[in-house]
């Protein structure tokens, strides 16, 4: 097999052994009619990454294609299809919005519910919450731009759902951490990096990466600021961040009128002894101050020598506030890959 996998890479041969009939009918699938092809996509459960782009040129083509992907048995000419591998949770969960472009019907759309109300499972294919936030805009953007075509609340709803049970069972940056969101004005201007298409501000994802790093940590202190740290949250704030919802996640912070000063939460932390062994900052990073690296270096020599420092940027514009070392990390915008890359950080 694997000699006839590779004068077919090199050469072209198309392969005989019928452990690799998958190949020959994937080069078949490119000019064959319709009802071969859905033949193609059930026979081998083909993923849409390998379903030519052709197939999905005509609408009613295109549905019946996503709903066979997506496990949904249906009668086309004449035969009963169903496809023994249904999609799986990631190609789901970036496909919602496409699939609902293309008018699947209820019965998909309840199996789209139905495959995002089992949070293990969106665990188990290493979905997190951000992959879900992504999905849920498209959505809100497809229910403003086509509401007449069928009603997409169960599917906002159980995205909600899904963005806050994916956060329990995480891994968890290890000691003690301070979390500091910068909640000065600009942070309401600008639109927040990698997450213009769903127009949510730096204000919007810093209040939502923060609540979101309440469960992602081990054991934290949690500040805003400013100029100064105009907000120490307190222990009922912090039980009430459990509760929160997806979109009272974005609006958990009042954002000021002030200036950006970063190293507000080391003088803050200084000034209290506070030790802690890696301090999260979310900002914009548009900072009014000079003194940011003078308090780091102060604190890492008055307090705590091994602590890390993680400055979350969420505007274009972000510039570094205090020099590249091991004992500091520069991120610019958020993905799904956000907390690794802390947590990995802070265990160094």
């Amino acid at each position: 097999d694997y000699a006839e996998m590779f004068k077919y890479l090199t050469q072209g041969h198309k392969p005989n052994s019928r452990r690799l009939e998958r190949v020959n009918d994937f080069e078949r699938l490119q000019n064959c009619d319709f009802q071969d092809a859905l033949d193609i996509v059930e026979k081998h459960g083909l993923s849409w990454e390998e379903v030519p782009n052709t197939l999905f040129s005509d609408r009613d083509q295109a549905r019946m294609v996503w709903e066979l992907m997506l496990g949904v048995a249906s009668e086309m000419f004449g035969a009963h299809y169903k496809t023994k591998r249904p999609m799986p949770a990631m190609a789901l969960v970036r496909n919602i919005r496409r699939m609902l472009g293309y008018g699947v019907s209820r019965e998909a759309v309840n199996v789209i519910v139905n495959r995002l109300s089992v949070v293990e499972s969106l665990k188990k294919s290493r979905i997190h919450p951000l992959n879900i936030l992504k999905a849920y805009y498209q959505v809100l953007n497809f229910a403003d731009d086509d509401s007449s075509l069928y009603s997409v609340k169960p599917i906002i709803n159980a995205l909600e759902k899904a963005f806050i049970g994916l956060w329990d069972g995480v891994d968890k940056v290890k000691g003690r951490t301070l979390i500091a969101v910068d909640v000065s004005a600009s942070m309401t201007w600008a639109k927040a990096l990698g997450w213009e298409k769903e127009e949510l501000t730096a204000a919007e994802m810093s209040s939502l990466l923060s609540v979101m790093a309440s469960r992602y940590c081990e054991s934290f202190d949690m500040v805003a600021f400013d100029t100064t740290v105009t907000w120490v949250i307190s222990p009922q704030d912090r039980e009430r961040f459990y509760t929160l919802g997806l979109n009272d996640s974005l609006n958990a912070f009042p954002f000021s009128g002030g200036g950006t000063e970063i190293e507000a939460p080391i003088t803050h932390a200084i000034s209290k002894n506070l030790r802690y062994d890696t301090i999260i900052v979310f900002t914009d990073s548009e900072n009014g101050g000079y003194d940011a690296y003078r308090e780091w270096d102060k604190y890492q020599t008055r307090i705590n020598k091994d602590a890390k420092l993680a400055i979350v940027t969420l505007s274009p514009e972000a510039n570094n506030v205090v020099p590249e070392s091991k004992d500091t990390l520069f991120i610019s915008g958020a993905d799904s890959t956000l907390f690794d890359a802390i947590r990995a950080f802070s265990s160094l």
